[in-house]
């Protein structure tokens, strides 16, 4: 366990010196503690190296205790203005061996650093980064190093809601429909716009997350969505299944006439909000493939409430079926899934696209990549076109 700023900075070079000796032709020049430079360089810890090519590189680095993904950009601006400001190689000679001519390479550094964290400094140009449990990436003249992936050994030190969380999953729904992107919001409209109503304290947790995640921003407008497919996929990446029960059903209907039968059956029984009686809607592959096809998928699948689960087996037809079902319901009392649906042209009902993502997400291999096809090819625009309008 760190114990302090000093003793973290100790343990960070001793790993960067043990990365750094992995490069059989790399020999540092210099190896100070930030005790040794001056209080107002800005950095914590600096090295010079000779490339084989002869090109001299000063590898500087700026260690925090924890750097959350919102800390990124404001962090890589700092080195970068501390290296660029006058005199800075001056006063950094004074601390050792570093001559005139060097080029520098801004590193940071952390205890640990999660996928987010490093996502966002990947997107920082000439940029590295490491940490204490093995996670690193080093790319200047004759070096590249890269690990990651290692997850965190400490404790956490805050407590941040989870999106397991079906109240904060509702949060969720509300920023990532499309109609809302751009939208900047008030903690207390984000609570009344959701359905169910979920309280403030929520709103203000999955706030404080989304902002210290880089996926939105706290303007003086509101909260603003800024990243709504890495947030999608964040949450697709930890997404468990809406409670329900999955019956297996077969039915000879098929074609034009199964899609006329469910379509008047939607139409029927449309409502806003949803009934919550008898509601249905097209889920998973069934609902991907009226917006963005990928896989041809000869099963129907459905989520519904108990109540629609008797309407679909009277008027589709549907059997019992231990083998060869062709149709499959997703039990639920929740009025989660039926959440922004989408009602077609065609009378035909569907979940939402992001519920629709992350039901593919939990289908295989194959789901997972008709997910993403769904994102890339269908939400993306439809979100830079809302975004357009919205602003």
């Amino acid at each position: 366990m760190i114990d302090d700023a000093q003793n973290l900075e100790s343990e960070l070079s001793h790993r960067f010196w043990g990365w750094m000796e992995q490069v059989s032709w790399l020999k540092p020049t210099e190896y100070l503690y930030a005790t040794m430079l001056d209080s107002d360089l800005g950095i914590d810890l600096a090295a010079e190296v000779k490339t084989p090519g002869g090109e001299r590189i000063i590898l500087v680095v700026e260690v925090k205790t924890k750097i959350q993904p919102s800390d990124v950009r404001t962090l890589v601006s700092k080195l970068r203005q501390c290296i660029e400001r006058p005199g800075f190689l001056e006063r950094l000679a004074n601390a050792g061996s570093f001559g005139p001519g060097a080029k520098f390479y801004p590193i940071l550094a952390a205890r640990w650093l999660s996928p987010r964290t490093i996502q966002k400094i990947a997107e920082e140009k000439d940029v590295g980064w490491f940490d204490l449990v093995g996670n690193a990436h080093f790319d200047f003249p004759g070096c590249y190093i890269h690990a990651e992936g290692i997850p965190n050994p400490f404790t956490s030190e805050e407590r941040t809601i989870s999106w397991k969380s079906v109240h904060a999953q509702r949060v969720l729904r509300e920023l990532l429909e499309p109609r809302n992107i751009g939208t900047h919001w008030k903690q207390r409209d984000l609570s009344m716009a959701c359905f169910p109503k979920v309280s403030l304290g929520t709103v203000n947790k999955v706030a404080k997350r989304l902002v210290a995640s880089a996926y939105a921003e706290e303007t003086d407008r509101g909260l603003l969505l800024t990243d709504p497919a890495g947030l999608l996929r964040d949450w697709g990446a930890k997404y468990r299944p809406l409670q329900k029960v999955t019956r297996s059903f077969y039915t000879t209907l098929h074609g034009d006439e199964l899609t006329a039968r469910l379509a008047k059956l939607c139409q029927d029984h449309r409502t806003d909000p949803p009934d919550p009686k008898a509601t249905f809607a097209l889920a998973g592959p069934s609902a991907a493939v009226w917006f963005a096809p990928f896989v041809r998928n000869p099963s129907l699948c459905l989520y519904t409430t108990p109540a629609g689960e008797r309407t679909l087996i009277n008027e589709l037809d549907l059997k019992p079926a231990e083998k060869g079902a062709n149709v499959t319901l997703w039990v639920t009392p929740s009025s989660d899934p039926f959440r922004h649906r989408i009602d077609l042209p065609n009378g035909i009902t569907t979940t939402n696209m992001a519920q629709t993502y992350l039901d593919l997400q939990s289908m295989g291999e194959r789901g997972k990549e008709a997910a993403e096809h769904l994102l890339t090819q269908k939400l993306k625009p439809l979100w830079d076109e809302w975004k357009s309008m919205n602003q």
